[in-house]
């Protein structure tokens, strides 16, 4: 197994941390908007599912631009991408639902350790399987 380039690695680390910020505060935002300010009478799940497909878009056009850049994009990556947002979902939607719904907890601090949890097992998925195989080159 080859290793990472240090620099590569901390410049794809770099650019997913701005990529991630981007679309947390787009998730944090929305989904605070939609449950707290919006009179639409959303549960913290709906809200957090709504928040979270906003974000996802950010999450991939930011990811596929600017963090893996060498990546060729096709149906390959996009699936294995998919999967790894889908995956990334459920695991935001399980820690959701535990705190806020099972426990009671403010929605806010769910929302926070979704934010501890879900980036960095993204990024570690993304990395190491999301678009492994994909091939580089041109767009």
């Amino acid at each position: 197994m080859k290793l990472p380039r240090p620099r590569k690695t901390f410049r794809e680390l770099f650019a997913f941390f701005v990529v991630g910020v981007t679309a947390t505060v787009t998730h944090f935002a929305v989904g605070l908007v939609l449950f707290y300010v919006l009179p639409l009478g959303l549960s913290a799940l709906w809200a957090n599912f709504i928040a979270f497909c906003l974000a996802y878009l950010v999450t991939y056009f930011g990811n596929a631009i600017l963090v893996f850049p060498e990546t060729k994009l096709g149906p390959a990556s996009f699936f294995r991408f998919l999967t790894v947002s889908l995956v990334s979902l459920g695991l935001n939607q399980a820690i959701v639902y535990a705190l806020a719904g099972v426990l009671a907890w403010p929605y806010w601090q769910a929302l926070i350790v979704v934010l501890m949890v879900v980036p960095p097992t993204t990024f570690l998925a993304l990395k190491t399987w999301g678009v492994r195989g994909t091939g580089s080159g041109a767009r």
